[in-house]
């Protein structure tokens, strides 16, 4: 459940395996497939401003219809059942601060109000609202410190009486 970790430049880039595997669900509300696996970077550069980046590391991302929306049936040939990457952050500097986690993308799935008006027919929801989501889970943060740096002594005062 996430944590600090000191950098250590001759330990080379920051490395992450990160696995996952779909939610199984209920035999009448079957968990959906994977469709990403993203790596968020955080960091603070040298002028102390934030940045954040987004990676996706497995996975892409699906442009056709995941669900029918007649009947919230999820199309199982889209996505994974599991994925499972090790990634290397390509752009890994040792003196910065900043932070790892992982999120977990489901294929879209029929969004509550979608589910309220298959069973309910006379009741139409707001036109505006979404018919689909994309569900997602996240890891806690990993921290990254860097390396403390290796300061002189402080010399001793030493008081004459």
């Amino acid at each position: 459940m996430g944590g600090t970790i000191a950098s250590q430049p001759s330990k080379g880039n920051a490395k992450f395996l990160v696995s996952a595997l779909k939610d199984g669900g209920s035999a009448k509300l079957p968990g959906a497939n994977l469709e990403q696996i993203q790596i968020i970077k955080g960091w603070i550069d040298q002028d102390g401003h934030t940045h954040e980046k987004i990676y996706t590391i497995d996975g892409e991302e699906i442009d056709e219809p995941t669900v029918d929306l007649s009947n919230c049936k999820v199309n199982k040939n889209l996505g994974k059942e599991s994925m499972c990457k090790v990634w290397e952050d390509p752009h890994f500097d040792p003196t910065q601060h900043a932070f790892y986690y992982a999120r977990v993308l489901e294929v879209e799935s029929c969004r509550w109000n979608q589910w309220e008006a298959i069973r309910n027919p006379e009741i139409s929801p707001p036109s505006e609202a979404p018919k689909t989501i994309k569900e997602r889970a996240w890891t806690s943060p990993i921290w990254v410190l860097p390396e403390a740096k290796k300061e002189a002594p402080a010399k001793r005062i030493r008081r004459v009486r």
